[in-house]
Order: C-alpha cells, then sequence, then structure tokens
C-alpha cells in the first residue's frame, strides 16, 4: 500500500513549505538531520570580569611604586639644577655625582614600568625587583651611616647647649624618616608579594591564553595580546631625556653663576679647615688677630694676659691660653689657633707647629 497521498492527522490540512531554519541546531551542536558538525562556538567565551577582580593590595602597590618614581626624579631634577647654577663636584665626586643620578633614573624607569605591568596584570616581576633593588640601596645606606657615626661623634663642634639639643633633634627625626622609608619599602614589597595579586596574575594568564570565537574567520583564535609597548614609550622618553641631561651636565656642565659659591666660601672663611664656629666667624687668611679689648661683650680679665701676649708672637702663651680656657670659649679657639695664624685648631700645639716666637 502506497503512503504517497496519504491525508493529514489533522484531518486533511494541505501541506506548507517548511522555513528554511527548521531542523537547524545551535552552532557547534550539529545538525539533527545529517549529524554534520557546526563551525560555530557552542558557548560564549567568559568575560575577563567573571573571573577575578583585580585585588586593591595590587592597586595599592603600584601606586607606591609611581610615588617612589616621582620622587627619584624630583630629586634628580633638584641635583641637576644645582649642577646648572653652581657646577658639578670635580674630581672623584664628580663620577659619584653622576652614577647616583643615572641610578636614580634608572630605578624610576624600573618602578614606573613595573607599576604599569602591574595594573594591567601582566606581571610584578619588574616591580619587585625595583623595590628589592632600592631596598637594598636603601640599607646600604643606613649601614654606611652607622659606621661613620661613630667619626662623626668625635669631631668636636664647640656648639653651645641649645645648638647641640637642636642638632640632637634634627639627628632623631633623620632616623625616624629612615625608619619610616625603610618600613614602606618592607609594606610594598609585602603588597607585590600578596596571595591575592598572585592568584589574579594566574587568572588573567589563563583569560589571556584561553581561545575565542572569530566571526570574521570562523574558527578559534587566540586573543590579542596585551601590550605595554606604548606604555613603555611614555615612560622610557621623558626619563631618557632626563639621563641624557644629566650626562651633559656631568660631563660638560659648568655653573651659570661660578662666582656664587667661590664668593661665599672666602667670605666664610673656606680656607679655614676646622670645626670651631669661632674659626668660621673670625679667620682672616692667616692674619693675627687682636683679642678682645676691654668692654667687649667677649673680654675676659683673666685671659686677656696670655691673648695679648699670643698675638705678639709668644707661641707658649697660646698654648697656654689654650689649656686654661673653657671648652668652646672664644679664648680657647685663639690660642688653639695661635691667634689666628692657623686654618685649624693645634689643641694646644703653636709650639709645635710655629715654634717659640713668631712675628
Amino acid at each position: 500500500m502506497s503512503h504517497a497521498h496519504r491525508p493529514a492527522a489533522d484531518g486533511g490540512a494541505s501541506h506548507q513549505p517548511e522555513p528554511a531554519w527548521s531542523g537547524r541546531s545551535a552552532p557547534g551542536t550539529g545538525s539533527p538531520a545529517t549529524g554534520a558538525p557546526s563551525t560555530g562556538p557552542a558557548t560564549a567565551a567568559p568575560q575577563e570580569s567573571a573571573l577575578v577582580r583585580r585585588p586593591v593590595v595590587a592597586v595599592a602597590a603600584a601606586v607606591f611604586g609611581f610615588q617612589a618614581a616621582a620622587a627619584s626624579l624630583l630629586l634628580v631634577l633638584f641635583a641637576d639644577s644645582l649642577a646648572v647654577v653652581l657646577g658639578v663636584p670635580e674630581g672623584g665626586d664628580r663620577v659619584w655625582w653622576i652614577a647616583a643620578q643615572l641610578m636614580s633614573c634608572a630605578l624610576a624607569a624600573m618602578l614606573l614600568l613595573g607599576g604599569v605591568q602591574l595594573i594591567r596584570g601582566t606581571g610584578r616581576l619588574l616591580l619587585l625587583v625595583a623595590t628589592v633593588l632600592e631596598l637594598t640601596l636603601a640599607l646600604g645606606g643606613l649601614v654606611w651611616a652607622l659606621v661613620r657615626w661613630p667619626e662623626a661623634e668625635d669631631v668636636e663642634t664647640g656648639l653651645p647647649g641649645v645648638a647641640g639639643d637642636l642638632v640632637d633633634l634634627v639627628i632623631g627625626w633623620l632616623v625616624a624618616t629612615i625608619a619610616l622609608y625603610l618600613g614602606w619599602l618592607v609594606l610594598r614589597t609585602l603588597l607585590v608579594l600578596a596571595p591575592s595579586v598572585g592568584h589574579w596574575l594566574r587568572a588573567e594568564r589563563k583569560v589571556l591564553q584561553a581561545s575565542v570565537w572569530s566571526e570574521e574567520q570562523g574558527q578559534w583564535t587566540s586573543p590579542p595580546v596585551r601590550r605595554t609597548r606604548r606604555a613603555g614609550w611614555a615612560v622610557l622618553l621623558p626619563i631618557g631625556a632626563l639621563t641624557l641631561v644629566t650626562l651633559l651636565l656631568g660631563v660638560f656642565g659648568k655653573p651659570l653663576l661660578p662666582g656664587l659659591l667661590g664668593d661665599a666660601e672666602t667670605d666664610a672663611g673656606a680656607s679655614y679647615r676646622g670645626d670651631s664656629p669661632w674659626g668660621l666667624e673670625f679667620y682672616q687668611g692667616g692674619e693675627p688677630l687682636s683679642p678682645p679689648s676691654a668692654g667687649d661683650e667677649l673680654y675676659l680679665a683673666a685671659a686677656d694676659a696670655d691673648a695679648r701676649s699670643c698675638y705678639a708672637g709668644d707661641m707658649a702663651a697660646c698654648d697656654a691660653l689654650y689649656f686654661a680656657s673653657p671648652v668652646g670659649d672664644v679664648y680657647e679657639w685663639y690660642g688653639s689657633s695661635c691667634a689666628g695664624r692657623l686654618d685649624h685648631g693645634s689643641a694646644g700645639g703653636c709650639v709645635d707647629a710655629l715654634g717659640l716666637v713668631v712675628d
């Protein structure tokens, strides 16, 4: 029996042509009629925001790196400005100056690039290396200061009590500042190494490695790689320009005001090599100074005889005046410098330095 003209089950309704999309399956599931696989994606690719959000500690670590880079560049600019006006240190100090400036520029570049990479989720190694390098330099400077500290304590400044207390206050402030700076570096290191940052970076790496469906190519393709080339140029170009200026200043720089520093040194007794404030104030290039006269604020009758003999050329009187005067007193300096003839304190050694009698 033929089924070609079998009536419809709904009572003989006429056959209508099926729509063109009838019987098609979702992309990637295959056709129900032929079983042929489709080339489209079965599911949508996961969105980056649906995986792991950028942790706050990563942002904080990057911002700390930006702040340190800005401070480093400001110091370089300040040192370059001083070099333009006053000139670059001479001799071996010039080499140290150039090296310190270049190190600061390189450290700033590493901090900026490392912060950009961390914000973009492409890595944290560069920021970590820069932070560890900065921490190492800070600790090295602290150790150097502690080694030199005993030598600084042996220097007799001859400052009065109030000035000495002020110096102690400044030293305490410097120690507290260094301690806070080291703590800040340690905090930045801990933020960069935080487990949440590592988890987020691994999730970002998986997103970058996952395939996505390309409608244009009709196939699964790798996602575009996030590049920091533009950010790298934006960081390196200004820092490179600053580095070039620093090198030119270090090699060829001449002070715009060459007499400024020299005149100030001469007026302030730059040729005086001692550490007494009285010498810095009264020294006149080796010319004998007349002692304080009666009625002067610094005059002391008990020391006047030895002071006048010292001024006249009796070096034994100068030594006796030094040993008899109070520590830090103007007469102590007067005797120690042999009435201003020496550019440093002899500490009772005028006879050994100049002989028993001088003109």
